[in-house]
């Protein structure tokens, strides 16, 4: 009996194989491939994944970046809350009538202050860090419909009742600013 043949062969699959292998001065008689080229690696998990997977992943960084942008904004605004009721706390109404009688109210304190005078009452509102004009007994009533105010250098003023109500402290980046311009 004859013993099999143990000795390794290395014949290629097919002739156009063989034939671009000798022909090419790179070649390394192993399978017909280039001695130049790597030998083929196995895809890993990462190139495995299909372009849903990939555009998935990118649509939830992208709800991740808005997410923060959010929470960034809601911070800076929790802080401006904060600071514009530290800011509330040091203001203070002013308000002065014909008769040069003059009323300081802090704009912390919430409440109706009725004034009196020899040309007519006004009632000056205070609600939530702002004043405003409750209510006149003058005709127009334009006092009334200049709204309210809440910022240092801002006024309301009743010319019939001869009233102004203006707001003192804090601090006023407005004024600063018309001031710089004036100088």
């Amino acid at each position: 009996m004859a013993a099999p043949d143990t000795s390794m062969r290395t014949a290629p699959a097919d002739s156009s194989a063989a034939e671009n292998s000798a022909a090419s001065p790179y070649a390394s008689g192993i399978g017909g491939q280039p001695a130049s080229a790597a030998p083929p690696v196995a895809e890993s998990g990462a190139e495995k994944l299909d372009a849903s997977v990939v555009a998935r992943r990118q649509s939830h960084r992208s709800l991740l970046f808005v997410a923060g942008l959010l929470v960034i904004a809601i911070a800076a605004w929790g802080c401006m809350q904060i600071a514009f009721a530290a800011n509330a706390d040091d203001r203070i109404a002013v308000i002065t009538d014909s008769e040069g009688a003059t009323q300081r109210i802090p704009l912390s304190e919430n409440g109706s202050y009725p004034v009196e005078t020899a040309l007519g009452t006004n009632v000056v509102a205070i609600e939530n860090g702002e004043v405003h004009m409750d209510s006149a007994d003058c005709p127009g009533h334009d006092c009334i419909n200049q709204g309210a105010i809440g910022s240092a250098g801002e006024i309301i003023v009743c010319l019939p009742h001869k009233l102004i109500v203006s707001i003192e402290g804090g601090t006023d980046e407005g004024a600063s600013a018309i001031d710089t311009v004036a100088s």
